[in-house]
């Protein structure tokens, strides 16, 4: 709990950061695709560290597309982090129910490899929004139970879908 709780707290520094804030309004889509900012629509959070080469454009439309598949109306609690920062996680990923983060470690990891680890995340936070989801039931030591094979089902629908839409991905 204490490298998750790490995390958490580096999410919420970064999130309540002026520069956030000014990332959120104004993001750059890739700098070698375009020189001017884009304003964002999107209502969750974002943030993803510099070290990760991903293009942010195609992170957020795999975010929205699976807030879409989970039927999410309202994603505004939610804030998605994808780090470079490998001391900071004890696995690839995790969702915090306390502050409705969803970490995925991203440097050296292949943009689907990390696609499906934020899927799986999603899904819990669709889970904790349904209050179909305790912190009984968050841990690494719950391999099996019906929250964990859920998200690990739905995410592999999850990638297959969108995989269809971007088969230069694979």
């Amino acid at each position: 709990m204490d490298i998750n709780a790490k995390i958490i707290d580096k999410a919420r520094k970064i999130v309540n950061s002026e520069e956030f804030s000014k990332l959120i309004l104004n993001t750059r889509i890739n700098e070698n695709e375009v020189t001017q900012e884009k304003k964002t629509e999107d209502a969750f959070k974002f943030h993803k560290d510099k070290e990760v080469n991903f293009n942010e454009r195609l992170c957020r439309e795999f975010v929205r597309f699976c807030l879409a598949h989970l039927k999410v109306k309202d994603p505004s609690a939610l804030t998605v982090v994808i780090s470079a920062d490998k001391e900071m996680f004890k696995t690839f990923a995790f969702y915090s129910m306390d502050t409705k983060v969803a970490a995925v470690y991203g440097l050296n990891r292949h943009v689907l490899d990390v696609f499906r680890s934020l899927a799986h995340e999603l899904v819990h936070f669709a889970q904790d929004l349904r209050g179909d989801i305790s912190q009984e039931q968050v841990g690494d030591d719950n391999d099996g139970v019906d929250i964990e094979n859920e998200a690990n089902a739905t995410a592999g629908v999850i990638m297959r879908k969108f995989g269809r839409l971007h088969s230069e991905l694979y």
